[in-house]
This record gives structure tokens, sequence and C-alpha cells, in this order.
């Protein structure tokens, strides 16, 4: 395990096979970029540690991930096939390249932002929440309808704050395609609150799935700008923190408590804040003031 003075004290990193350095350098510049910006928001440490396996050999992955969901192996290795890393709860998988290996299929998603955006949604659901403490809270979690916008676009805003400057661009750079994408798809936001594949069955998707999906991401990061520029960047988090005192009872699937969460967050309503976002698209996403 490798755990030195320069890792935050909640995260520890584990290395099993031959791994190629550049992957190793590459996921501790994430971890350091991201704990640099969780603490200009005042987000604290999990009061559990994140463990980050980074394991070369697929099928040993494969296998740990059976064991850990019972998925059956060809779904959990199809998965696998297609993404590079995963995060639930306390655990984060990377399959990381041998020394030398080339990318190949997984080459559009490795960067430090991906490891930064799941290491948001460690700190913001998984750590505010309890859900690193208490085994039920991730049940009860899962149990409430939350908008996946939400999550998905506060991720995808946050990380990208992160490693703009990483990159030699500027946040208004790197918000341009959001934008573009947003005019052109121009699915109402509402329509991102539930992930394709969760709908209920009969329910005809009004939109393209895959458009619903970059939706979430890229409507909800405008949107998560959208409501920084009225409450702060710092406050962003103040959502999962009056989510975690309606957690419980145990939930049951199809609940919207999470609207009652975002109003004392947010000071406004779900349904006020829809139309302030329509609002914004019409004006043409012009960039707000969160006070980076």
């Amino acid at each position: 395990m490798l755990q030195d003075a320069n890792l935050p004290s909640d995260i520890q990193f584990r290395i099993l096979g031959e791994v190629d350095r550049s992957e190793v350098e590459l996921v501790l510049l994430g971890i350091h970029l991201f704990d640099e910006f969780r603490k200009s928001l005042d987000v604290p440490e999990r009061p559990v540690p994140l463990v980050i396996h980074m394991d070369s050999d697929l099928d040993r992955i494969v296998l740990h991930n059976q064991r850990r969901y019972g998925w059956p192996i060809d779904t959990m290795r199809k998965y696998w096939e297609d993404r590079w890393i995963a995060n639930d709860k306390n655990e984060f998988m990377i399959h990381a390249l041998e020394p030398g290996e080339q990318p190949g299929s997984r080459s559009s998603e490795r960067g430090i932002g991906s490891i930064a955006h799941d290491l948001v949604h460690a700190a913001l659901q998984h750590g505010l929440l309890g859900i690193s403490t208490d085994p039920k809270a991730f049940e009860r979690y899962k149990g409430i309808d939350e908008p996946r916008w939400l999550s998905e676009g506060m991720a995808t805003l946050m990380h990208t704050m992160i490693v703009a400057e990483e990159r030699g661009i500027t946040y208004s750079d790197a918000r341009i395609h959001w934008v573009s994408f947003t005019k052109d798809a121009d699915i109402p936001l509402r329509d991102a609150e539930i992930h394709p594949a969760n709908q209920p069955s009969g329910v005809i998707l009004r939109y393209d799935r895959r458009q619903i999906i970059d939706c979430t991401y890229r409507c909800g990061a405008l949107a998560a700008e959208l409501l920084a520029s009225h409450v702060g960047l710092s406050k962003l988090s103040n959502y999962w923190m009056e989510l975690e005192t309606r957690m419980v009872p145990l939930r049951v699937q199809g609940d919207r408590g999470w609207t009652e969460a975002f109003e004392r967050a947010y000071g406004m309503t779900v349904e006020e804040f829809y139309e302030l976002f329509e609002e914004h698209r019409a004006a043409g996403f012009p960039e707000m003031d969160i006070g980076q």
C-alpha cells in the first residue's frame, strides 16, 4: 500500500501487479489537485478512508467486483472493457496500464479529470452523507430519486475547475463544450433527473438515450454553475448536508425527499430553478460569477 506524507489522511492507495509509472503519477496528481480544491471549499475529510485500488490485471478486477456486487461475470467484464475507473462508497477501482501498454479503447477517459470527478463524488455524496460510516445510509440514499443532473453536474463542474489550470486552459474555455451541447440538445433539465437505464418499465423516452446521459453531465454542469452564482461555490455542498438530515427512515424507491433538501440548501424550489435554468438557456448561458 502506498501511503506517503503527500496523500491526504482519508485516502489510501494500493497497487497490484506491474503498473506503468505514468499511471501512478496521474492518480497522485489527481488526488493532490482534488485535495487542494476541497480545502478551498472547506469540505471536511471523510471519516472513513477511501481506498484506491490500482490493478493492471483485468481478470482480477472483474472477479473482485463480481464478488462485491454480485453482477454476472459477462456484464462486469463488458463494463470494465469500456471503463477504467469506478467509485462506490469506500472503494475506488482503477484498471491501470502495464508498463509500456497503450490505452487502446479506454484512451478517451484516461486523465486527471476522470479521477477528480469520482473523488468529488466520494467527498460529497459518500462523505457528507455519512455513507462511509453507516452501511444503511447507502441503502437509504439509493432509495431517494435524487436527480442525476445534480450529482453529476456538480462533479463535472468541480472536476473541470480542478484540472483547467493543470491543462493550461481557462475555466471559460473549458465550459464552452457544455454550452454548445446544451444549446443544440435542447433537453429540459427535468428530463435528466433519471438515468435512462433506471426508468420504470414502459416509459417511452422523449429524447435519444445517449443525449439524456450526456445532458446529465453537461446540462448538469451549467445548472451547478447557475446554482453557484446564486449561493456561492462553497455552498454547493450544503445540499448533501441538508439531504443527510432527511435520510432517516429508510426511503422507498420513488421518494422525492431530495426536493426539500434542495429548497433548504438553495432558497428556491426545484420548479423555480427549472424555470430559471430555461431563462439562462434562452440568454445563451452567459458565464456566471461563481466565486472561484
